[in-house]
Parts: C-alpha cells; sequence; structure tokens
C-alpha cells in the first residue's frame, strides 16, 4: 500500500517551496507590474471647446466681463474634470488629435457631460 509518513512529507516539501517561490518572485513580479504602462483613453477636446464657444454666442445678453469670467471657470472646471477622469478609469487621457490610429477609448461624450452639466 501507500506510506502515508512519505507522502506527508513530500505534500509538506511541496507546499514549502511553492510559499518560498512566491516569497521570491513577488518583488520581481511587483516590479514587473509596476511597469506596466495604463491604458490610453481619448477625448475631443476641440468638440468640447466649440460647444463652450457655441454657448457663449448663444448666450448673446452676457456682457464681454460675464463671458471672460465665464471662459475662466471653464477652462478650470474642464482641466479639473480631465483630472479626475483620468483618476477613474486609471488611463491616460490624450486629446483625440493625438491619435495617429483608430482610438479604442473615446471618453468624450462623458467629458461633455461632466463639463456642461449644472
Amino acid at each position: 500500500m501507500f506510506d502515508l509518513t512519505n507522502l506527508r512529507q513530500t505534500a509538506l516539501h511541496m507546499t514549502g517551496s511553492a510559499v518560498i517561490a512566491v516569497l521570491v518572485l513577488s518583488p520581481a513580479l511587483y516590479q514587473l507590474h509596476k511597469r506596466i504602462a495604463p491604458p490610453l483613453a481619448a477625448v475631443d477636446l476641440m468638440q468640447i471647446l466649440e460647444a463652450h464657444s457655441q454657448q457663449q454666442i448663444d448666450a448673446k445678453s452676457i456682457t464681454a466681463e460675464e463671458k471672460s469670467a465665464a471662459t475662466v471657470a471653464f477652462a478650470k472646471k474642464l482641466s479639473a474634470e480631465v483630472e479626475s477622469l483620468s483618476k477613474e478609469c486609471n488611463c491616460v487621457l490624450l486629446n483625440k488629435a493625438a491619435f495617429l490610429s483608430e482610438v479604442q477609448l473615446d471618453l468624450t461624450s462623458t467629458l461633455h457631460q461632466r463639463v456642461f452639466s449644472k
């Protein structure tokens, strides 16, 4: 029949070897994981800027000073929303015009909703 003592020792030895291998390889695997670049996503900033410009044109009753203040506020909100969206998607956001090939992830509509929400 089977020698249970030898089987137990073999199982214990294999388990110990596996634990040691994990402990030895963990730092190397962590460093490899850190080097993986985050995914790229695109936003069409020109589309968002054009929407803002159209909004300014449509608001004919406001003064030049109010338009200037609204543009500064818009720029700050746009910057904050780009940074927030980048953190949420854990990706690098680039202007869509910077891509030379098809964009895998386009977050323009998400950014548009955030920037123009009241």
